[in-house]
């Protein structure tokens, strides 16, 4: 799975860039589908931050609608332990 937004913008001063620094595989658990474990392979793109005055030069494209960054599980994963928890 790749994204297919042309550009991403900057956490820190939150300007969009297009120019790609690089690109890097990453692995994201997800939900089980019939009892079976499920592994997304994404593969992220970093981007280099133009911004002057901006102390982030180069970041990680954000997808808050399917993960946060750093986690290595889907957002839907990490709620379906959450209704694990109350449950327990």
């Amino acid at each position: 799975m790749e994204s297919i937004q042309h550009g991403s913008r900057c956490p820190a001063c939150r300007h969009i860039s297009c120019r790609i620094h690089s690109r890097y595989w990453r692995t994201l658990k997800d939900t089980p589908l019939h009892s079976m474990p499920v592994s997304l392979h994404v593969r992220a793109r970093k981007f280099f931050c133009h911004q002057p005055d901006c102390h982030q030069r180069i970041f990680t494209e954000r997808r808050p609608e399917w993960w946060n960054a750093y986690d290595r599980k889907t957002l839907r994963l990490a709620a379906f332990f959450r209704q694990l928890e109350m449950i327990a």
